[in-house]
């Protein structure tokens, strides 16, 4: 039972309630999952099980991509409806500044993540300095915003102005920070609230099953060769694949970049994944 599994996590649940519930249905221990989603947030969560856990390095630095509405007019502690209003103001804006300023925020840049997350520093958690009042230094990191779609014009709903965004980021991108940021350009404030989670890396939100739904009768694992795009190379030779589940050095007959990524299988399943650097393929990963 080696593979991963894309769960449609649901609001209320954290990312680690996902895993602690599944490592139950599934009466396993070993799960990881591929960037956590907030409490709030609902959509695509990919869980590793098993062997599979070993594709964490590989796959967790993919793009996502989310749909998240924007809430203006409102300033939150946590940079999300569920946070504690600190500012307000009045909201006199247009779809032309609005579609405007979105377009300041593709590409490469920095981006302050929310004191309210898990960020370490120092050893301890954003939100631990937070809830006990305490100064410490947030320092920027680097992201990039792939696309950003101005998807569903601003609507007055419940008391505020509303419109709702998609947008495919890199990893590490906070989107309650992008939509905090958002309304600093519009001069309105801004914070998040509802968010989904359309995709992971190449699993979207289609292909995903809820918790309740979920049993090991009705299990559907996503195989770990699937789950690369890697080229793939099986293994007949002996010599080779002694070398291979050892972890020795190998070449192949194959033009490859430098840094490319490629798969060895063996009748069809994967055993390992190696790195062109120079002239051999070194290894990054064995299954044995």
């Amino acid at each position: 039972m080696d593979g991963l599994l894309i769960i449609n996590k649901e609001k209320g649940m954290t990312s680690h309630d996902v895993v602690s519930k599944v490592r139950k249905i599934l009466n396993t221990k070993r799960i990881g999952h591929l960037g956590t989603l907030d409490p709030n947030a609902t959509g695509v969560l990919v869980l590793c099980v098993n062997d599979a856990c070993k594709l964490v390095p590989f796959l967790e630095n993919d793009s996502k991509t989310y749909l998240a509405e924007v809430i203006l007019g409102i300033d939150t502690n946590t940079y999300d409806i569920m946070g504690e209003i600190m500012s307000t103001k009045s909201v006199e804006i247009t779809d032309d500044m609005i579609e405007d300023v979105l377009k300041l925020f593709i590409g490469n840049q920095q981006q302050y993540p929310p004191i309210y997350s898990a960020i370490k520093v120092n050893g301890k958690k954003l939100y631990q300095y937070a809830r006990n009042n305490e100064d410490v230094e947030i320092k920027p990191r680097d992201i990039t915003i792939k696309s950003l779609e101005y998807c569903e014009k601003v609507k007055y709903i419940d008391g505020y102005y509303r419109f709702k965004i998609l947008v495919e980021v890199s990893k590490g991108t906070y989107i309650r920070s992008l939509c905090h940021d958002i309304g600093i350009k519009l001069g309105c404030y801004a914070t998040m609230g509802d968010l989904i989670r359309l995709k992971s890396g190449k699993f979207n939100l289609e292909e995903s099953i809820k918790l309740e739904d979920l049993s090991l009768e009705n299990l559907k694992l996503i195989s770990m060769l699937d789950a690369i795009d890697y080229q793939k190379f099986e293994i007949n030779n002996p010599s080779i694949l002694k070398r291979i589940v050892n972890g020795m050095n190998v070449s192949i007959n194959h033009i490859l970049r430098e840094g490319e990524l490629v798969a060895f299988t063996y009748n069809n399943e994967l055993i390992a994944i190696y790195e062109q650097k120079g002239k051999e393929l070194v290894a990054r990963r064995i299954w044995n």
